[in-house]
């Protein structure tokens, strides 16, 4: 899994309500898509229902509207979503297809639960934030870059306004350190067998 600490960037404004995970990641388009040929569908289809003029993923041809069309935020990191962003049903291939887009970071209000959980095995810091803090945000969008610091859960605004993200202290400590939750358990492997150890010598017939 990717590593985050900071990111600075550019924020897309992507501010449509209930995007879905449909929308980000058309199944129909993925389906039997393996290793490299599912790399670069994830890529390719991202959102191309809005992405591409008329949804048309094979012919590429960019949708203005869409923010990431914008040479202003071609490479941002960063996205600013609308609300109920990742509805839908629960399919990891939305993140990663967010992800495949350069963006290591979405700020929102709403998220669908699981896309948002998602995201952290993804190596994407998902933020919420309240609609005042939002607003204020999506009004910065096109005066500079914002800066997104982890540790000291930080957004620092193009107008050097700083504001305090809350997030959840475990999967903090996954994404800088690189691990998804299987990854993060192997980290205190050494506990692990020594727990182990130290039950089998306490509880010898739990082992037999």
């Amino acid at each position: 899994m990717k590593q985050f600490t900071q990111v600075t960037s550019m924020a897309a404004p992507l501010l449509l309500n209930n995007i879905d995970t449909d929308i980000i990641s058309p199944m129909a388009a993925l389906n039997g898509a393996k290793g490299n040929e599912l790399v670069g569908a994830l890529d390719k289809y991202a959102f191309s229902a809005i992405r591409y003029v008329d949804g048309d993923a094979e012919k590429q041809q960019p949708n203005p509207e869409f923010s990431l069309n914008n040479p202003v935020y071609s490479d941002a990191k960063i996205l600013i979503v609308g609300e109920n962003f990742g509805c839908g049903s629960s399919r990891e291939t939305a993140p990663l297809g967010i992800s495949a887009l350069g963006i290591s970071c979405i700020i929102g209000t709403t998220f669908g639960d699981i896309f948002f959980n998602n995201c952290f095995q993804c190596g994407i810091l998902p933020i919420r934030v309240d609609k005042e803090i939002l607003a204020s945000i999506v009004s910065q969008c096109s005066e500079g870059e914002f800066k997104i610091d982890l540790d000291n859960q930080i957004i620092l605004t193009p107008s050097s306004e700083n504001i305090h993200f809350e997030t959840n202290e475990f999967k903090k400590n996954c994404l800088l350190k690189g691990f998804d939750d299987i990854e993060m358990s192997l980290d205190r492997f050494d506990e692990i067998r020594t727990f182990q150890k130290n039950d089998q010598e306490n509880r010898p017939w739990i082992y037999l």
